[in-house]
């Protein structure tokens, strides 16, 4: 309750996007997360402690009724059937390791998303991919179910009853050592008490398994706190443009935080366009982030209108190889069939909405992603004003695609404010206006581009 309560409260100071998270569900899941780590821990101990007690109370009683030497035959008899068990069961090793790969298929659909994060961000496409890895997770978590599975019946048939047949014999062997008045019931004593040692240790060292998923969970709930702690982007007072004053930008603190852009003053209002162009590390694409509140400004000020509606198209091409044209157009935003088509003809591709998109070339790719960037441009509410920034476009494209990508924005959000980072200067003339970077010595110029 007390994190609950945490979470709200630190939520409110500090609002994440609606787009991304909501109040109630990121308190409900970090309380969560905070509630399965006392229960890793409380079960780590019940079973290291039960485990301990178990070991030492039955191997006291089997060291009273055999002997030191007979014990450790018999400990010696189960290891060996043990290792017999290991040898003959090679299908185990295979099963194990179709475990894994099936573990590591998940993980890379897991790590693909968290390589284009930042595009994904970009393009408001957290709930389709949320979406996708649910599916991806769905169907793996079946088969690793079923080769767990699988393991599982190998390992007890296999392994286990190996083992019990030979506490079986190791109890037998010993049997001369028992009182010969009544073996039967000695036998199953012994054998009582072996098995509860054997289950013991086996508690005993489980206990490992459930300290490191609490670690694993307390480290999610450091991360989740200190993004809570960061303090967001503050957009200032209401304006009728994007306007930066007295901005500093600085990389985040993981990365140094060394400042690369000091001093920035400029105004893009709708209707205009802005050539952002210096060298490589001059802080173009960090200037981007500040404005897509990816980042903050160390010092000075970011605004944006009140009712802005901002579509980037990143400098990498975020294609979903393994889904349709289709499925990478609409991207989570679904759109009728023939405003796909037209889309299609719009941005110069001609294919199928049906097709696949593996195999696609650079050029196309971008293509692709302009149509998509076309499709939100579509779907913004009524009233609001884009803003539009495009990080690199024509980087991986063919010579034409700048006249068309901005024929395309001219039909489709016209009056739109556009900010381009470019190295070309074949986007030049598509612009009215250019700021220049220079380096975290030197403050960024805003100049006008004379036709």
């Amino acid at each position: 309750r007390s994190i609950q309560q945490w979470c709200f409260s630190a939520l409110e100071a500090a609002p994440l996007d609606s787009a991304t998270a909501k109040v109630p569900d990121v308190a409900e899941r970090l309380t969560a997360e905070a509630q399965q780590v006392a229960e890793e821990l409380c079960n780590a101990w019940s079973q290291s402690s039960c485990g301990v007690l178990l070991v030492v109370s039955n191997l006291v009683a089997l060291t009273r009724l055999l002997g030191v030497g007979s014990l450790l035959r018999i400990f010696g008899f189960v290891t060996i059937a043990n290792r017999m068990a290991v040898m003959v069961t090679p299908k185990i090793a295979l099963m194990r390791e179709a475990a894994a790969e099936s573990e590591a298929e998940l993980s890379q659909e897991l790590q693909r998303a968290s390589n284009f994060s930042e595009e994904v961000m970009l393009w408001k496409g957290t709930n389709e991919e949320c979406h996708r890895s649910r599916m991806a997770l769905a169907r793996l978590a079946v088969r690793t179910y079923v080769l767990h599975t699988s393991q599982f019946v190998y390992d007890f048939v296999n392994t286990t009853l190996v083992r019990q047949c030979g506490t079986v014999y190791a109890v037998i062997a010993t049997m001369p050592l028992m009182d010969r008045d009544s073996p039967v019931k000695d036998m199953t004593v012994v054998l009582h008490l072996l098995i509860n040692a054997i289950r013991g240790i086996f508690d005993t060292f489980s206990c490992f398994k459930h300290l490191a998923e609490a670690h694993g969970l307390m480290q999610r709930l450091d991360e989740a706190v200190a993004a809570l702690q960061e303090p967001r982007l503050d957009r200032g007072a209401p304006t009728e443009a994007l306007t930066m004053a007295a901005a500093s930008i600085a990389l985040p603190e993981y990365a140094g935080g060394k400042v690369i852009v000091s001093g920035l003053d400029m105004k893009v209002a709708p209707g205009q366009r802005c050539l952002v162009r210096g060298p490589n590390g001059s802080g173009k694409t960090s200037f981007l982030r500040v404005c897509a509140n990816l980042w903050k400004t160390s010092q000075g000020s970011c605004q944006l209108p009140p009712d802005a509606a901002c579509f980037f198209l990143p400098q990498r091409p975020y294609v979903l190889e393994s889904a349709s044209v289709r499925t990478n157009l609409e991207y989570g935003y679904p759109v009728p069939d023939g405003v796909l088509d037209r889309i299609l003809r719009t941005v110069g591709l001609q294919m199928p909405l049906t097709r696949v998109c593996t195999g696609l070339s650079g050029g196309e790719q971008q293509r692709l992603c302009l149509g998509r960037l076309l499709v939100r441009l579509q779907g913004r509410a009524q009233g609001s004003q884009a803003f539009i920034f495009l990080d690199e476009p024509t980087a991986s494209a063919d010579p034409g695609f700048a006249s068309d990508l901005y024929r395309a924005l001219d039909a489709t959000a016209p009056g739109a404010a556009v900010v381009t980072v470019a190295h070309s200067e074949d986007v030049l003339p598509f612009h009215d206006q250019e700021l220049l970077f220079a380096g975290p010595e030197t403050a960024p110029v805003m100049k006008a581009i004379r036709k």
